[in-house]
């Protein structure tokens, strides 16, 4: 994440700890859901780019199954963040037993794209 404070002064913003990165077994990938590359993850944070605003609800289905098939490793952990201004600090924290995700924790209202991930049918 970049940071534009001037257009031609930029500065690289960490969203994770330093602590976190400097962990032998821990690799942080940026990743463009919209190129998909052969990776699974263990814990996946999406913050402020899965919602309404920006995307239809058929194409935040696609993305949902996308997310339980190839992006997030059965048993592993799903960060759905959103803190836009507007509606303050929301997120859900899911679970991937790979068949469907499951809600381990909410923060405010959750994300408001929470249900679609816990109304998947199984994939099997």
């Amino acid at each position: 994440l970049y940071y534009n404070k001037a257009k031609s002064n930029s500065k690289k913003v960490s969203l994770l700890r330093d602590e976190v990165i400097a962990i032998d077994n821990v690799s942080v990938l940026e990743f463009d859901m919209f190129r998909p590359k052969n990776i699974q993850a263990d814990v996946v944070i999406v913050a402020n780019i899965l919602n309404r605003s920006y995307f239809t609800d058929e194409a935040l289905n696609s993305l949902v199954l996308y997310f339980l098939r190839d992006i997030s490793r059965p048993g592993g952990i799903v960060a759905l963040i959103d803190n836009r201004a507007e509606k303050g600090e929301n997120s859900s924290i899911l679970h991937n037993d790979g068949h469907a995700f499951t809600l381990l924790e909410r923060v405010g209202d959750g994300s408001d794209v929470e249900h679609i991930f816990l109304n998947l049918e199984s994939l099997n």
